[in-house]
């Protein structure tokens, strides 16, 4: 099966489970008003809605398994968006990568947690509720201005080695390219 038919599958197993999660929801009310009444329930068996701890869509085991983090994350919270449930805890959204088979740098749960929400405060197409910590998409979030993020020591000193070795790059290119120049002449 194609990505996108994969896709498109995935969208309507959300829509399906928000459906049969509305359906629960509403017996569980018919369910108290008869209680109300002082009668026994009209549904003696209300099966919760079959579905990924997370609440999401079924997840392959390989769903995830050797694609882009910032595409992956996008995804889920689209999926998210669909089923009306909207930004995701850093812990949900891990376990969730780790059911898709994302393969992560570390090993190390706590580190790898630590490198995801990193990531994903560092991509512009990410935004953390301030009240919850959850995350969703920016677009979501229109009025909200992003605050810049903040580097620690440590990943300044980073950034500061990068853009010294592309000057570097840049200056030793501009010397091989006027060298070949003169070499020509």
């Amino acid at each position: 099966m194609d990505e996108s038919t994969q896709k498109t599958v995935a969208r309507i197993q959300d829509l399906i489970a928000n459906l049969e999660s509305q359906v629960v929801q509403k017996k569980k009310l018919v369910n108290q008003l008869y209680e109300m009444e002082g009668e026994s329930p009209l549904y003696a068996d209300i099966a919760e809605p079959s579905t990924f701890s997370s609440g999401s869509q079924s997840i392959r085991p390989d769903q995830f398994f050797g694609r882009p983090l910032a595409t992956v994350v996008r995804e889920i919270l689209e999926s998210r968006r669909t089923r009306n449930v909207g930004a995701i805890s850093l812990n949900e959204l891990f376990d969730t990568l780790k059911t898709g088979g994302f393969a992560f740098d570390n090993k190390d749960e706590t580190i790898a947690k630590r490198n995801l929400a990193i990531t994903i405060s560092k991509n512009p197409v990410f935004l953390k509720v301030p009240n919850n910590g959850h995350i969703g998409l920016a677009e979501w979030y229109p009025a909200a201005k992003k605050k810049p993020v903040q580097l620690t020591g440590e990943e300044e000193a980073d950034r500061q080695e990068i853009l010294h070795n592309q000057a570097m790059n840049e200056e030793n290119n501009l010397a091989a390219q006027e060298a070949a120049e003169k070499e020509e002449q």
